[in-house]
């Protein structure tokens, strides 16, 4: 949207909405991406809900639109992360992930044993830390789900707060001691990986879906 508002601004353009509600609303001589972004969303939460309501598609699951937002600007400044935290601590993405036969979807990123990253605001860490096994054995990896304030009390002490407008990410640093791989290989999963499910981009939708919703 705002590319959008940049060209018609730059070039004197007016944007023709053809999804508009009526014929006086689908031209707009005043073009800003609010505006545009609110416009497209009342079109997509109608869409959707007619589709459940008329076509009878089911119910999708839904995240909360504080949650969805958050993630689509991580993701946009993903890249500018990495170039600001250097090639010596990883930014992981963060996914939409829900437990099975539940609705909710929520956020989680991936943390692996020893690999210093950006800690992101999430529900849940996916934990992939060296299986323990007897002296004798290769070593194997193991994957668990802990929640993300669990994952925070282990590794209290040992992140950073981020120089970003992002103000809840935090760097767990190189700096970290053997003490966090202690705490990390010793600790108990809260649940089996099998347990969740990682959802596509477009596998979940951000708006109301309470009862009694309808297309305006």
């Amino acid at each position: 949207m705002p590319f959008v508002e940049n060209l018609s601004k730059r070039f004197g353009l007016f944007a023709f909405d053809p999804q508009a509600r009526d014929l006086k609303h689908q031209l707009w001589r005043d073009v800003n991406s609010n505006d545009l972004l609110q416009g497209w969303l009342e079109n997509n939460r109608n869409a959707i809900l007619t589709m459940i309501e008329h076509v009878g598609l089911e119910t999708p699951p839904q995240m909360l639109l504080a949650k969805s937002m958050y993630r689509w600007n991580y993701s946009i400044k993903k890249k500018d992360f990495q170039r600001k935290c250097g090639d010596q601590i990883f930014v992981p993405a963060l996914s939409p992930i829900r437990r099975r036969g539940s609705s909710q979807v929520q956020l989680a990123f991936v943390y692996t044993q020893n690999v210093p990253c950006l800690v992101p605001d999430s529900d849940w860490v996916l934990v992939v830390r060296q299986k323990k096994a007897h002296v004798w054995s290769a070593a194997q990896s193991e994957v668990g789900i802990l929640s993300a304030r669990c994952f925070r009390e282990l590794a209290s002490g040992h992140m950073e707060n981020f120089d970003s407008t992002e103000g809840s990410l935090q760097v767990l640093s190189p700096k970290a001691t053997s003490d966090l791989n202690k705490r990390i290989r010793s600790c108990e999963f809260e649940y089996a990986k099998e347990e969740f499910e990682v959802l596509a981009p477009d596998g979940f939708v951000d708006i109301e879906m309470g009862p009694g919703s309808h297309p305006n």
